[in-house]
């Protein structure tokens, strides 16, 4: 993902989402809240160039879910669109992104949208759907400004994603408010005895470097990743955190980091649980430590290892950690419309019926917030070795 200015970032949100609310003040299918009886359920992602396997994970999720659900739910019927959100090199930009979030606002029929991956594609999509009134739920995205005011890197966020002032997105992936803390125990277990946090230069990775400085109790010391392997506020610890959210962009940091000092323990957040990245790396790969959003499967209840079989069955592979959320997100979207019962086709009904409630989930006991956070957030450490992802023990 190329980074976007902030201000650039809302100009670009904002035009978008005026563009929907003009639309459906001119006819468009948005003006009612009722999707009928066939209803549609979106998914957004990059479906291009590195960031593709794990949205393949995500989407294949999706769609297990959906399978599982006969894609009916008593008279009304299921019906699954994927649209891509990234460009063809999978980097994503607030064009790509509105351009795939404006195919679920403008359909009459949508009911819920699964994605975005990224914090860009994320924060683009969100006004969008939410002048559509329909329900967002993102398996991936954690930058904590989408929901909460802390950690906000953007002035006037959350408020300003949602033009109809209700909120409608919610996430199955935990908040930077808790992988901030997650990643300090995690730099403790690598037996990290300081820290240096390597930020980017994006607002959402300056964000997240911010709140795990904070969780460290002011003892972690930001560098700035440009800065990071230069003479001048170059990195020094023992151990460094990537505060890097596209592992386009992390991966030659953290290369040209462990070339630097080939010692020091890299650590990286959730965004970089990523098998491309886990190719990308070459060296670096031995001496860094992620941070996962879901353990091993041996620390998941029986539902994941039923999941983990259905999934090997239907898609011929072992589901990634973000086939996980995929799924969950997908599950939770299709449980809340038949919570709402005969109004299971009532956009309104349906964002009620997600947000504040229980909803499944194959990793445990789940709640939404009714600010769209999630109560589950089982963060784990995961290592890479012989360029695949291994998952290991919650931290």
């Amino acid at each position: 993902m190329t980074a976007v200015p902030a201000a650039r970032r809302g100009l670009v949100v904002t035009i978008a989402a005026l563009a929907v609310v003009t639309l459906g003040g001119c006819g468009s299918s948005t003006t009612s809240q009722n999707a009928g009886s066939t209803l549609t359920l979106y998914s957004l992602a990059p479906l291009h160039g590195p960031p593709a396997q794990r949205s393949r994970d995500i989407v294949d999720g999706e769609k297990l879910a959906l399978q599982q659900s006969g894609g009916q739910l008593g008279g009304l019927s299921l019906n699954f669109r994927s649209a891509d959100s990234g460009k063809p090199d999978g980097s994503a930009t607030p064009l790509s992104a509105a351009t795939a979030a404006h195919s679920a606002a403008q359909d009459g029929s949508a009911i819920g949208v699964v994605g975005d991956v990224g914090t860009t594609a994320t924060e683009t999509a969100i006004p969008l759907t939410n002048a559509g009134g329909d329900l967002q739920v993102t398996p991936a995205a954690t930058y904590a400004g989408l929901t909460t005011t802390r950690g906000a890197a953007v002035p006037d966020q959350p408020a300003r994603l949602y033009p109809t002032g209700r909120r409608t997105f919610a996430r199955v992936i935990g908040s930077d408010l808790t992988q901030a803390p997650a990643i300090v125990r995690l730099a403790r277990r690598a037996g990290c005895r300081s820290l240096d946090v390597v930020s980017g230069a994006a607002p959402e990775e300056r964000s997240l470097a911010r709140l795990v400085r904070e969780a460290s109790g002011g003892r972690a010391r930001v560098v700035a990743a440009a800065n990071a392997t230069g003479a001048t506020g170059a990195t020094r610890a023992p151990c460094a955190f990537v505060s890097v959210e596209q592992p386009q962009d992390a991966a030659p940091l953290m290369r040209a980091l462990h070339r630097a000092h080939p010692a020091m323990t890299l650590l990286a957040p959730a965004s970089l649980v990523d098998p491309w990245l886990a190719r990308a790396l070459g060296p670096a790969a031995a001496v860094t430590r992620l941070l996962s959003p879901v353990p091993r499967l041996a620390d998941l209840p029986p539902a994941a290892h039923r999941f983990a079989a259905a999934f090997h069955t239907t898609f011929g592979r072992a589901p990634g950690p973000y086939a996980f959320l995929g799924y969950d997100a997908m599950r939770g979207i299709i449980a809340a419309i038949e919570r709402a019962g005969p109004r299971g086709g009532d956009r309104d009904a349906v964002v009620a019926a997600f947000l504040g409630h229980p909803r499944p989930s194959v990793l445990g006991t789940a709640s939404t917030k009714t600010n769209g956070d999630t109560t589950l957030a089982p963060w784990a450490q995961a290592r890479i070795h012989h360029g695949r992802i291994v998952l290991g023990k919650r931290v």
